[in-house]
């Protein structure tokens, strides 16, 4: 009876981590979307502190450092997501909600299994009814295919908000072309927003011939 019980189990794990592997690629999915609508936002935004020119180089310098600063969060929120790997819990969690007569079962099994062992301790539930329990969740998801829980079809509507931010940023490339470099340059280099020190160097008589070997005195200015 117990390896009946087991392998039910490990039907309801191996099922249980093909979710958690489309959970991850639906992570990855809706990461791409994100994060490039946000640098795309970024890139538009930078319009506005770019008009100001020079004068106002202190406004251009705070926006570059936060376009980096939400871009660098929403990286590492993505990177976090897609290579961690949702517990068990979490998994059976969202199984639950998407087929609402599972109740708890699944995370009532999960549960449940260790206290199969003998060192489990006094006041366990009945073996029997565990089995029973777990039995009967396997049984009911051996109905349902992973898609069915985990649709992949769901980072799809990110594009409901990525398709006029990227229609937007190609009809400002396309009016102002040399747009691109500047506002990258801005998002990506907060240094290229300070303004440029120029040293400039005139001579005064202008158009004087000096000749070979002669000394020449030079006088700067600040």
């Amino acid at each position: 009876m117990k390896e009946n019980v087991i392998q039910h189990y490990d039907r309801l794990c191996r099922f249980l981590r093909v979710l958690a592997l489309r959970l991850q690629v639906l992570f990855v999915l809706e990461f791409l979307l994100l994060f490039l609508a946000a640098f795309l936002l970024a890139l538009l935004g930078s319009f506005f502190p770019l008009a100001l020119g020079e004068a106002f180089w202190y406004v251009a310098f705070a926006y570059s450092l936060g376009s980096l600063a939400i871009l660098a969060f929403l990286l590492v929120r993505g990177f976090r997501k897609a290579f961690l790997r949702p517990p068990p819990a979490r998994v059976a969690k969202e199984l639950e909600a998407k087929f609402p007569h599972l109740r708890d079962d699944v995370t009532n099994s999960l549960l449940l299994f260790p206290q199969l062992k003998p060192e489990s301790g006094p006041g366990q539930m009945s073996s029997g009814l565990i089995a029973a329990q777990i039995r009967k969740t396997a049984e009911k998801i051996s109905s349902l295919h992973p898609s069915e829980v985990i649709r992949l079809k769901r980072a799809g509507r990110h594009l409901r908000l990525l398709g006029p931010i990227v229609l937007a940023f190609l009809a400002v490339i396309i009016l102002d072309p040399p747009f691109l470099a500047r506002s990258l340059a801005l998002v990506t280099n907060p240094l290229s927003a300070l303004p440029v020190r120029e040293t400039l160097i005139s001579l005064d008589p202008k158009g004087s011939v000096i000749l070979r070997g002669n000394p020449l005195r030079i006088q700067a200015r600040a």
